[in-house]
């Protein structure tokens, strides 16, 4: 059933809608035929106004908006640095030798460097307020969600 608008007013019908504007003193407008006859439809009168976007997915999407921002920016000062031939792991080379965990190829010496950044961002949380440093986090957990994703289900080619 279509719902009749007016003003802040919401009606079921146009029995109701005429009601209120016989008491209010509004128009009645009604579409009429070119016989002369008027025409019944529940369209009529009915306007549908575009609903706000739900709280969550608006606020999801204007911080989505500022993230994209920020990686197209660091894209540019930073280049590829996060490519596979890219990587220079020296660093966690020597600790994973030391510890006893070399050998492990450069996948997954990206998937502990990535991961090892979500750390840092979380801890700069205990700090003073700084938007940058949420949304380098969102940033960095979608990256590890994806890389990591498609080190236990990798595609076949």
């Amino acid at each position: 059933m279509a719902l009749i608008h007016d003003k802040d007013c919401v009606f079921a019908n146009n029995s109701q809608h005429d009601i209120y504007c016989s008491i209010m003193g509004c128009a009645i407008m009604r579409p009429v035929s070119s016989w002369g006859e008027t025409i019944e439809s529940d369209a009529y009168n009915v306007t549908k106004e575009a609903e706000p976007e739900p709280a969550f997915p608006s606020a999801a999407r204007a911080t989505m908006d500022k993230c994209s921002a920020v990686f197209a920016q660091r894209e540019g000062e930073y280049k590829d640095t996060w490519a596979l031939e890219n990587q220079v792991t020296t660093m966690l080379d020597h600790v994973l030798k030391v510890i006893g965990m070399d050998g492990i190829c450069k996948e997954e010496k990206r998937l502990i460097l990535v991961a090892a950044l979500c750390d840092v961002k979380d801890s700069r949380m205990i700090g003073d307020y700084k938007e940058d440093s949420h949304l380098d986090a969102i940033n960095y957990r979608m990256t590890l969600a994806k890389w990591l994703d498609d080190y236990v289900n990798p595609k076949d080619s």
